[in-house]
């Protein structure tokens, strides 16, 4: 019994060091967000102050921050509100930065009608 006993606590004390097998200290890999399309895609007009931009990444990406508007990021969907007016310029830069890059969009302004007169398009 005693045979037995010793046999048995030796067990407990080996399990005990090697463990289950759980790996506690597995590191997990950052997967890097890539940039891959936009919509409106770049060069189409878009409209300031109203205007919404969608960034889509193959990952999510991390830290994301814009030179304009307001950003919003779900999953791999970046939402950019709140375009401001470019002022006198007729283009809209936007810079979006994330973890794994930045890019550089360039769009038109549509430049609201504001006449209720005038044949606007």
């Amino acid at each position: 019994m005693f045979r037995f006993l010793m046999t048995f606590i030796a067990f407990l004390i080996l399990l005990h060091i090697i463990g289950c097998g759980a790996d506690d200290d597995e590191v997990i890999e950052h997967v890097p967000a890539n940039f891959l399309e936009a919509s409106p895609p770049e060069g189409y007009e878009i409209a300031a102050l109203s205007g919404v931009l969608t960034l889509i990444f193959d990952a999510p990406p991390g830290n994301v921050s814009s030179n304009v508007g307001e950003v919003t990021v779900i999953n791999r969907t970046v939402t950019i509100t709140k375009l401001p007016w470019p002022g006198p310029q007729t283009k809209l830069e936007v810079v979006v930065t994330w973890a794994d890059g930045t890019i550089k969009l360039l769009y038109p302004i549509a430049v609201p009608c504001v006449d209720p007169e005038a044949a606007c398009e």
